[in-house]
């Protein structure tokens, strides 16, 4: 709890502290919750992963491996309460190229019979502009763009999205259903999530997710302006590094 507080106290956002509160727990599940920390070594990291290797992907045990790794470096170098920092070592995973629409699923969105053409134009919205899940409910509309402020904004940095006209009414409709649920935030935000994967398995593409849109938006850009610099910016990324994935493509095959 004081190294959540640490974290807290030195500018970290509350879902960053809730991520790190999650992780911890899943370490003090493995090693037990009365291990003293003066015991922590390479042998309960490497537990952890065999203790995790069915409970969660590897990617999910890598970023669990990350929080600790920074909870053990503010043990030894702030709290000062170990003499070194065990290694940590994650598991190795393929780079994995995004998964994208091709042209085909999206006409085969639009002409989906059973889907509004209100959800029709959010999902365009998405792929179009490239915006986070829930970026369009953070943000706020300025003459036809869309301002993320840096406290809402994933990096911390604030972002500046260009919309087209009829994006604009499509987010201020989004809004408007927004303001008029009474379920959380969460809920109400994460519901295109799940309208898009019953679209996802309509058309055929059932391991697309709405995030799968953005990717789309990032592969396009990156086919017309070959800036990856640009599309990085676009996307709102901290490092090009972020960015060089979508590089990765076949061009041939695309």
């Amino acid at each position: 709890n004081e190294y959540l507080d640490y974290l807290g106290a030195n500018g970290r956002k509350k879902t960053t502290v809730e991520r790190a509160r999650y992780c911890l727990n899943n370490f003090m599940n493995s090693t037990g919750i009365n291990t003293p920390i003066e015991e922590m070594n390479v042998e309960k990291i490497e537990y952890f992963k065999c203790y995790f290797k069915e409970r969660l992907t590897d990617n999910g045990i890598n970023i669990n491996l990350t929080r600790i790794k920074a909870f053990l470096n503010w043990c030894f170098e702030v709290k000062e309460v170990i003499a070194k920092v065990p290694r940590v070592t994650k598991i190795k995973v393929p780079a994995k190229v995004p998964s994208y629409l091709t042209a085909n699923d999206l006409d085969k969105i639009l002409k989906l019979n059973w889907l509004s053409l209100f959800y029709k134009d959010v999902f365009r919205m998405y792929w179009e502009s490239g915006v986070r899940l829930r970026e369009p409910f953070n943000g706020r509309i300025d003459r036809g763009w869309l301002i993320v402020d840096a406290s809402h904004s994933k990096t911390g940095i604030e972002r500046v999205i260009n919309l087209k006209t009829y994006h604009v009414d499509t987010i201020e409709e989004m809004h408007r259903r927004f303001n008029e649920s009474s379920s959380h935030f969460k809920t109400k935000t994460d519901h295109y999530s799940r309208v898009f994967k019953k679209v996802a398995v309509a058309i055929g593409r059932q391991k697309l997710s709405l995030h799968n849109l953005r990717d789309t938006y990032a592969v396009m850009r990156y086919l017309e302006t070959r800036d990856i610099y640009l599309v990085s910016k676009e996307l709102g990324h901290s490092s090009v590094k972020v960015t060089e994935k979508y590089a990765m493509f076949d061009l041939r095959r695309l």
